[in-house]
């Protein structure tokens, strides 16, 4: 089980720095997990920094995305995958959305039972790739699906890419654009 506490990031998850608060894809803003807010204390108190709250999560090495009131993450429980939205104030649940994560046969658990990306927040909509690949796109606001890509499936490859394993989603190798639900 992980944790999610949210001592130590409270000011930047609050807003309370001059910067933008929003963390909408790996790295932060600027991709180079820096943070712009006010100092760090040197030292804590004995009893450590405020704990303003704290949620218990499943499996997974998904980060933790903000934009506006709401934190983004995902994990795993059982055999589903769960994307989340938290309210950043005080952690509670906004709303969630929960798939069949599904294995391959010759999958280990060397790397743990996933999700192991963190989402994307892409304008309105959160876009998610479990363990096994599969891309789901919700809408940010309500976790309702926006575009689903499915799990994906080998294809055949021309004769000189004999050997080379490729996946295909059955969403096509296009490009779609997630603000529009269209390729």
């Amino acid at each position: 089980m992980i944790a999610l506490a949210m001592p130590l990031l409270a000011p930047f998850f609050a807003g309370a720095h001059a910067g933008d608060s929003s963390w909408t894809r790996w790295g932060g803003p600027t991709g180079d997990f820096k943070v712009v807010g006010p100092e760090l204390v040197e030292a804590w108190p004995e009893s450590g920094p405020r704990r303003l709250w704290e949620i218990e999560l499943g499996s997974g090495y998904s980060a933790v995305l903000c934009r506006g009131d709401r934190l983004y993450t995902a994990y795993s429980e059982e055999e589903n995958e769960i994307v989340v939205a938290l309210d950043r104030k005080d952690g509670a649940l906004v709303w969630d959305y929960a798939y069949e994560a599904g294995r391959y046969p010759d999958m280990t658990k060397s790397f743990g039972e996933g999700p192991n990306a963190t989402p994307l927040l892409i304008a309105d909509r959160l876009v998610t790739i479990g363990i096994t690949g599969k891309v789901t796109c919700l809408r940010a606001d309500s976790g309702d699906p926006a575009l689903g890509a499915g799990p994906p499936r080998e294809v055949r490859t021309p004769e000189a890419a004999r050997g080379v394993r490729l996946l295909r989603h059955p969403a096509r190798i296009r490009r779609q654009d997630p603000r529009l639900g269209r390729r």
